[in-house]
């Protein structure tokens, strides 16, 4: 068995092969076949020679010339010999298909490996006893050794600890694992049977690809609605657990005090009693022999549909015909014997017969209507509905008791208009900005005509980093239109979960359903936060939702409010996922313009009228970035301070010992509603922006915040791409989450703080392409140790160097950022990079600066590096000597040759005293002095100069290096001139 995948995607062709390997293939893959451009040749070899191949299709395999020709010649003989898994829902494989199925992995992960599977055993049944084993096989033999499959010891263990006290008498705990389920039939001479693999194996649906159970709970009437689907393998006691506990929680309504109960018990829409009956009957009696059929539970909004694969035994049922389950009561006949008879000893299916008899009690009991029993192409479906609305279910935790409690549901008219929730109090300094009329523009309002000719595409996004002012946005938009008696119902939800969103939508419900629906008050909150927006859809009804703040875009499947011609939509969010954008107008809202941001502070700050004023304003005003919120706690610090000036506040701001949350009001000083401080506004985000997506999802967790940790001590206005994943920066990740870092890795770890607009991704620029606001920057150093910066200094130092161009003039913009990026990094963190000696990063920027052309450029800053280091190494250490000399020399190439010469000359009987006349650093300062000497046109001192040099470098150094050349070249130039 070959698996093929393109190059860099291994770890997704793994998730193949463990499951391939687990159900008896020999597996090749992981660079054993790679199948690039390179290695097509093996892959041919191995499918003309009938081995079969499973393509891992992402959308790069998908598109590649070698996957056609792959494909083609595994079709070529008649035979199918290639099987396609589509990975990733952007990959094209209809093409690649052919007569076969595609197992859609990119949907259902479980579901693709079984489809797989049963698919390679119809057509390559592997030769290991681990193998899929045949349908006819199946249904002759239950009670047949199955072969070597591993046995979960751990479940055997825990379903012995359950037994019924007179089976552990005839099964007592002494006996060892394989004794228990030998005397049990369910083992023979050390190989489980087919039940046995049922109940115990360590991986069943391996041998038996469709023993598993999948549960979808469908937000609508039938299954073209919004779906969250779960998918349970494992041994059949954990699924009927798993099963019946995932119907629980969606039909939960929640808890009462009960009678006999020292605990309060938990309310149902159905009868649990009877579910799990159903649930586990389905298991158990399905027909194992149907290989491409699991059973389905499909919970709709009106009722819970449970199907397992076979016919009903003990009563030849039409196929399409429907009965009552009262009409089938005492019609069964066991079809798995010995699987039922075993789950009896745990009470996990009831004996002699008495679960059918069970289930239609508890619906009596609970005022359920009787299940219904319908047969259709090979499939049983029982489907229940929910209990009347008169009366609550209450259950224990185990589902074997209840009570009975008579509902009353109000009974009056709707008070028009409705409002829920109320939207923060705008703040009074409130600055109109073009965001607002975006909002107007696209939902079509205007004041004077409130709710007037409203567009069908009626939803508006608004994204942007925390601080920007989204929340306030809204606000203001929302109350404009709160007190307008036209708009019949208002919602206001701070959506930070989904539980918060589906409770104001089922208090929404409550208050505007209950005349025309009395079971609204009875529903759990999904299903009435459904009819909600079922409502919403068709109502002429005038209608404003706003949810403010969502946290995660998953929160909203299947509760984004409709399109409709009466309503309107307003999100906000830091997030910027593209699932965001569907069918909804994306608002980027960034910071304030230059004059709202001075408009703002003016207002705030009411003494500062004259245009010295003005100034500090707006210097103000930049160096907070513009951002809104930002600058709203800056104004309440001065106003709580009123002895201190703006130019005292801004003096303290630009003190780097100085945090941010020293510089603004402490939260329980906000005097604005629901603000937090900046400090907390990030930090949400950034461990949300840290936390694990799925197994499936390359592996950027956990490294948010060492990326933006890293970032903030870079250029704000934008750091090359390159930088982060160089080799420097992946070591240092791979410390910091303890496991191997790639660069798949640090992309996703970018992609998920620019999901969440921490950071600014711009791929095609990416000289600049990770930018970060100046003021996440200083709240994150806030946050790094002294030692820690210590650190991080030198890995970003290290890792700019590894980025840098051998030659600047190639790469002018590139060379331009990395200086940006490393003169931020030094001011950031000085003196980390001058500890026992100068990084050879302080030296590179000064040095490209003059080989970029500017040479005076180049000379401030080795006058200011000369300073530093002298303060932080002493005058006479050698890297304080080469500042000296690369100062001197480009302060000549910028045109003052004499003062050059007297600085070269004066460095040079210092370094003869330090370092000696044959050190090489010694010798870069006589040829450097010559060639001042040189470009002043003085040819009669840099002749003898760079003679007596050479000498002593073939000496010293050899004639062959670098130096020795260089200053071969300077003396043929000027003999040559």
């Amino acid at each position: 068995m070959y698996v093929v995948y393109a190059e860099g995607e291994e770890a997704q062709a793994e998730l193949l092969a463990q499951p391939l390997r687990e159900a008896g293939y020999d597996v090749t893959h992981n660079g054993t076949v790679v199948v690039g451009e390179s290695l097509i040749a093996s892959a041919m070899r191995a499918v003309t020679g009938g081995t079969p191949v499973v393509l891992c299709a992402t959308a790069r395999a998908s598109g590649s010339a070698w996957a056609h020709q792959i494909v083609n010649a595994g079709h070529s003989g008649g035979r199918i010999q290639v099987f396609v898994v589509q990975m990733e829902s952007q990959a094209y494989v209809e093409h690649l298909a052919l007569r076969n199925k595609v197992a859609r992995y990119c949907d259902d992960s479980a579901a693709a490996v079984r489809d797989l599977l049963a698919a390679l055993a119809k057509h390559f049944p592997p030769t290991g006893s681990s193998a899929p084993v045949q349908a006819e096989w199946i249904s002759e033999r239950m009670d047949a050794p199955l072969g070597r499959n591993a046995l979960d010891i751990e479940a055997v263990q825990r379903f012995r600890d359950e037994l019924r006290p007179e089976v552990t008498a005839r099964h007592p705990a002494t006996l060892e694992p394989w004794e228990f389920l030998e005397r049990a039939g369910l083992a023979v001479a050390g190989e489980l049977t087919v039940t046995g693999v049922l109940l115990f194996g360590r991986n069943p649906t391996a041998v038996l690809p469709a023993a598993a159970v999948k549960c979808v709970r469908y937000h609508g009437m039938d299954r073209s609605a919004l779906r969250y689907t779960e998918t349970f393998e494992g041994v059949v006691p954990d699924q009927i657990t798993l099963a019946r506990d995932f119907v629980a929680r969606h039909v939960r309504r929640g808890e009462l005090p009960s009678r006999d109960q020292v605990r309060s018990v938990d309310v149902y829409d159905y009868p649990m009693i009877a579910v799990r009956e159903i649930i586990a009957n389905a298991l158990v009696h399905r027909d194992y022999s149907t290989t491409d059929i699991c059973v389905h539970i499909r919970l709709f909004h009106d009722r819970l549909e449970i199907s397992s694969p076979g016919s009903w035994l003990g009563r030849n049922i039409a196929d399409g015909a429907e009965l009552s389950l009262a009409e089938l009561e005492g019609q069964s006949i066991k079809r798995n014997f010995r699987l039922a008879h075993v789950l009896s000893w745990v009470r996990l299916v009831e004996g002699e017969g008495s679960g059918i008899p069970t289930s239609l009690r508890d619906c009596a009991q609970t005022q359920s209507e009787p299940p219904t029993v319908r047969y259709d192409q090979s499939v049983v479906t029982i489907t229940l509905k929910p209990r009347s609305s008169g009366s609550i279910a209450l259950h224990t935790h185990d589902g074997t008791a209840y009570q009975q409690f008579n509902v009353v549901t109000p009974s009056r008219e709707v008070a028009w208009p409705v409002r829920v929730g109320v939207p923060p109090q705008v703040v009074e300094h409130f600055q109109d900005r073009s965001a607002m009329t975006q909002i107007s523009e696209t939902l079509s309002i205007e004041k004077d005509t409130a709710m007037a000719g409203i567009s069908p595409a009626s939803a508006v996004v608004v994204s942007g980093l925390g601080g920007v002012g989204k929340s306030q946005l809204a606000a203001r938009y929302a109350w404009s239109l709160w007190a307008e008696p036209k708009v019949d119902v208002a919602v206001w939800v701070s959506a930070v979960s989904r539980d918060a969103v589906v409770t104001a939508f089922a208090n929404t419900a409550k208050r505007v359903l209950h005349e025309q629906d009395s079971e609204v008050f009875g529903r759990t909150p999904e299903f009435a936060a459904e009819s909600l927006l079922e409502w919403l859809a068709s109502t002429g009804r005038r209608w404003l939702v706003v949810l403010d703040d969502v946290q995660n875009p998953a929160d909203l499947m299947g509760l984004w409010p409709p399109q409709s011609d009466t309503g309107q939509f307003v999100v906000t969010t830091r997030r910027r996922d593209a699932q965001l954008h569907a069918g909804r107008r994306m608002i980027e809202l960034n910071v304030f313009t230059r004059d709202e941001a001075v408009a703002y502070l003016a207002d705030m700050l009411t003494n500062t009228t004259d245009d010295a004023d003005r100034d500090q304003l707006e210097s103000l005003a930049e160096e907070l970035g513009r951002l809104p919120l930002a600058l709203s706690q800056a104004a309440a610090y001065l106003i709580d301070h009123p002895l201190l000036t703006i130019a005292d506040y801004r003096a303290m701001l630009a003190d780097r010992r100085r945090t941010l949350a020293e510089l603004m009001p402490a939260e329980s000083e906000l005097f604005v509603e629901r603000q937090q401080t900046l400090a907390a506004t990030w930090s949400l985000s950034i461990e949300r922006a840290d936390q694990a997506d799925g197994a499936t999802r390359p592996s950027g967790a956990g490294l948010a915040r060492p990326l933006l940790e890293i970032a903030s001590l870079l250029d704000p206005n934008g750091t090359p791409l390159d930088v982060f994943t160089t080799w420097p920066v992946l070591q240092h990740l791979a410390t910091c989450v303890d496991r191997e870092v790639g660069s798949d890795d640090v992309r996703d770890g970018l992609t998920r703080l620019h999901r969440f607009n921490l950071i600014t991704l711009t791929p095609d620029l990416p000289v600049r392409g990770v930018a970060v606001h100046a003021l996440v920057q200083r709240a994150v150093r806030d946050t790094i140790t002294a030692d820690r910066n210590h650190d991080l200094a030198h890995v970003v130092a290290d890792a700019l160097l590894e980025a840098w161009p051998e030659i600047d003039s190639q790469q002018p913009a590139l060379t331009q950022a990395l200086r940006s990026c490393a003169n931020t990094l030094h001011t950031w963190t000085v003196p980390s990079l001058w500890y026992s000696r100068g990084h050879l990063l302080l030296f590179r920027v000064g040095r490209s600066a003059g080989e970029s052309g500017q040479p005076t450029t180049a000379t401030t800053y080795f006058q200011r590096l000369q300073d530093q280091a002298i303060t932080y190494l002493g005058p006479d250490h050698p890297d304080t000597l080469t500042t000296r000399n690369d100062l001197a020399y480009w302060r000549g190439h910028a045109g003052d040759a004499v003062g050059a010469a007297e600085a070269l000359a004066e460095l040079l009987t210092d370094r003869l005293r330090v370092l000696g006349p044959d050190h090489p650093d010694t010798l870069t300062t006589r040829n450097d002095l010559a060639n001042v000497y040189e470009s002043a046109g003085d040819a009669g001192r840099a002749i003898p100069l760079y003679e007596a040099t050479l000498t002593d470098a073939k000496r010293v150094l050899g004639p062959d290096h670098p130096t020795t050349r260089k200053i071969r070249s300077n003396l043929e130039n000027v003999r040559s001139s």
